[in-house]
Formats: structure tokens, C-alpha cells, sequence
């Protein structure tokens, strides 16, 4: 299933590639490359809600041998319910698409680290850190191609996306804005975390929007946050997803109602009226 659903979205990307310098009518759509992979790349650090420092880290995938210097980048983050997970979880995914000519990422966010059941503004804030942690990493790319450029990345191809947890990071690291309408609360938390850039790295000066977001079995806080602004989504969810809501529901950990959420139905619903 897992491969259906990626060449689903390999498609749609080999379309939208048409006219970029590096489509050949056959890179994007076929396994071309052997994955080269760089581990343990710092790219950003912050404090947990738990109160602990961490580095964040990612795993980089790119063709071996490749030669363009503009790469499409796609950003991923793992499932795990915000209590766990790892980055290499995500390694198969990342080499499948390095595979077709992709530059992949698989990074860290902050977990929830402490010893009870969260309520809701609590987990608001753990997903709240794990998206600027992810807005981090977009920025180190950026940062590193208005330098050095080590990664080869087009600044203008940057795609997030994740399972699960790491589809709610990535669908609000995608369609959050500071001009959407947020509750007083979430604000609140947002200002304590350093603000709509977040305080997961100082490189600020460098923009953290994408291209669209791959939303697999993942959710928002509201539907209503999705407008005519923000980047293309593909989702896919299935409907008796009991961890992360379909519809409109509760997200659960470990069989506990944490936090009541919209869904790829309702986002999907949403978008198609942008």
C-alpha cells in the first residue's frame, strides 16, 4: 500500500515538473539512482516541553552521482503519537524518493517528554514546537543554498510531509500563517515559543514556506486555517483511523482522547473551496 500510495504522488510530481530544468521525462516517475545518505545532520535546537535541551537532527537522501545542482527537496517527519518515533522511520520513504531523483529529508521534532497524560493545551504545544522545528529545517536548506549550497536544493521545490504525528506537523507547518484567525490560547503559545518563526534555530532572515505538503493519515486543528494562500496538499487517510481522525474527532494517545482535531476530510473539503 505504502508504494501505491508514493507513486500516486510521484505522478502528480513528475507533472508538475514538466518544465524544471532537471525533468528528463523519466527522472520523478523511475528509479534512476542509488540513494546516498548522509546521517545525523544538526540543524536547529530547542528546549522540550519537559524542560530538556535537544539538538535536531535530519537524515539526508540524495542520488548518488547526481549532477544537477537545483533539486526538488522533499522534508518528512515521522508518526509516533508525539510520545515517540524516530527519524528512521521515515528512511525507506526518503530512499524511494531519492531514488527517483529527489533530495529527501528525514528529521527530529520535539517528542512529548513528561510523565503524565497531556490535556489539550499542553499537546497544543507540543505540536506547536514540532512544527517550528520543522520551519527550522526548511530554513537550514535555504540557508545552506544562499551559501555554501552542500545540498543542491531549488529553494522554490520545497514539499513537507509526514505520517501520522508527522502529518499534522507538516499540514500546519504547510498551512499555519500568521494571517490566519487562531484562537487567544494558541496564540498565547505561539508567542511563547519565539513567535510565527519559532525558536528552533536563529537563521530567521530565511523563509520557511513550501510548495505543498504530503498529508499521509494526518490532521489540523481546524480545517478553517487551509485558504486561498496556502500550497497544494495530497492526502491520503484511512477512514477508521483510530489514532488521528478522519473526519472531525479526537486525536489519541495510547488509547487516551488528547485533542480534538479536523481530519483529511474535513481539510480536503476545506481546500477544495480555496
Amino acid at each position: 500500500m505504502k508504494i501505491k500510495l508514493l507513486f500516486m504522488f510521484v505522478a502528480i510530481a513528475a507533472f508538475s515538473f514538466a518544465q524544471h530544468s532537471t525533468c528528463d521525462g523519466s527522472r520523478y516517475i523511475n528509479n534512476q539512482f542509488v540513494p546516498d545518505t548522509t546521517l545525523g545532520i544538526v540543524f536547529g535546537n530547542s528546549t522540550t516541553v519537559g524542560g530538556n535541551n535537544a539538538d535536531l537532527q535530519l537524515d539526508f537522501f540524495e542520488p548518488t552521482g547526481d549532477v544537477a545542482v537545483n533539486r526538488p527537496l522533499i522534508i518528512l517527519a515521522f508518526g509516533g503519537s508525539f510520545v515517540g518515533g524516530s527519524r528512521d522511520a521515515m528512511h525507506s520513504y526518503a530512499a524511494f524518493f531519492a531514488a527517483k531523483g529527489f533530495a529527501c529529508a528525514s528529521i527530529d521534532y520535539r517528542l512529548y517528554d513528561l510523565l503524565a497524560i497531556p490535556d489539550s493545551v499542553i499537546m497544543t504545544d507540543v505540536v506547536i514546537k514540532a512544527v517550528f522545528d520543522m520551519k527550522a529545517a526548511i530554513r537550514f536548506f535555504r540557508e545552506d543554498a544562499a551559501n555554501a549550497n552542500t545540498y543542491k536544493i531549488d529553494t522554490n521545490l520545497i514539499f513537507v510531509g509526514g505520517i501520522s504525528a508527522g502529518a499534522i506537523v507538516a499540514n500546519h507547518a504547510g498551512m499555519l500563517q500568521e494571517t490566519d484567525a487562531v484562537q487567544p490560547y494558541i496564540q498565547t503559545i505561539i508567542d511563547d515559543n519565539g513567535g510565527w518563526t519559532g525558536n528552533s534555530s536563529t537563521n530567521v532572515q530565511y523563509g520557511d514556506e513550501v510548495a505543498g505538503v504530503l498529508n499521509f493519515s494526518g490532521a489540523m486543528k481546524w480545517a478553517s486555517y487551509i485558504d486561498a494562500n496556502d500550497p497544494p496538499i495530497f492526502s491520503v487517510h484511512d477512514d477508521g483511523d483510530d489514532v488521528v481522525p478522519y473526519g472531525t474527532g479526537t486525536a489519541n494517545m495510547v488509547g487516551f482522547p488528547i485533542i480534538a482535531m479536523q481530519g483529511s476530510f474535513e481539510m480536503h473539503a476545506k481546500a477544495q473551496l480555496e
